[in-house]
């Protein structure tokens, strides 16, 4: 897949742990841009996770591959150099939209609640917390903005602490006692498996590899991601062990 290329550098984000960075690309649309800086696991869960969302139709933030030049790379000072060169992974930025507080989640609909949760739990997603939403709301419209899944298909995932500190933990309790509405996510859900084997045909030849050098292998689990999402087709998506 093609990517746009990214003209300028403003800055390094104030927050997020995999250390973002703030940049501009040829058609002046500001990004949230996720480089050598953050590790290759964590671009590629962006990629695919961004993916599955958007044929969710969830309201994910937009995203795409971007690339910073070699020219550009070489200009930069040393305390931006750290976002490295090649293809990244972009979000665009929502300058008009907060993080999600406790007190605006009246304003979300239900539906939504249940199909994030359940979108989470697909993708062993625990980063989606009460204290750490990763949800952006604009409260213009009281639009919700879906971000980050760098952290998803995690091998280490509770599913008791999931639940518990999940954002939306209340429509886990509809999940796991209503039966009629576990079918309907669950059928809801498999429409967009489709989109991991595209987002996969799609990853950047050069994230297989850690470094410019093309010698250290990036080995992202893809077994593990494909395991985690086969839940859902195998039946087992909604077991708690």
């Amino acid at each position: 897949m093609s990517s746009t290329t990214i003209k300028a550098i403003l800055d390094m984000a104030t927050q997020g742990l995999s250390e973002p960075y703030l940049c501009t690309t040829e058609d002046d649309t500001e990004y949230f841009v996720k480089g050598r800086r953050s590790s290759r696991s964590s671009q590629i869960n962006e990629w695919i996770c961004g993916n599955i969302a958007q044929a969710l139709g969830l309201p994910v933030a937009p995203f795409r591959l971007l690339t910073v030049p070699e020219y550009l790379y070489e200009e930069l000072p040393t305390t931006l150099k750290k976002i490295g060169q090649g293809v990244c992974f972009g979000s665009v930025s929502q300058k008009d939209a907060e993080l999600l507080e406790i007190s605006s989640i009246p304003h979300i609909s239900d539906d939504l609640k249940v199909k994030i949760a359940a979108f989470d739990w697909l993708v062993k997603n625990g980063d989606r917390t009460k204290g750490n939403p990763n949800l952006l709301y604009r409260s213009s419209d009281k639009s919700l903005i879906v971000i980050d899944h760098n952290l998803a298909f995690d091998k280490e995932l509770n599913s008791a602490d999931f639940i518990a500190n999940h954002i939306f933990s209340e429509a886990f309790e509809s999940l796991f006692s209503d039966c009629v509405l576990q079918a309907e996510i669950s059928s809801y859900l498999l429409e967009a498996l489709p989109a991991y084997k595209t987002a996969c045909d799609n990853l950047p030849i050069e994230w297989q590899w850690v470094n410019e050098e093309r010698d250290i292998p990036s080995n992202y689990d893809f077994r593990f991601a494909e395991a985690t999402l086969a839940r859902l087709p195998n039946g087992q998506l909604w077991r708690l062990t």
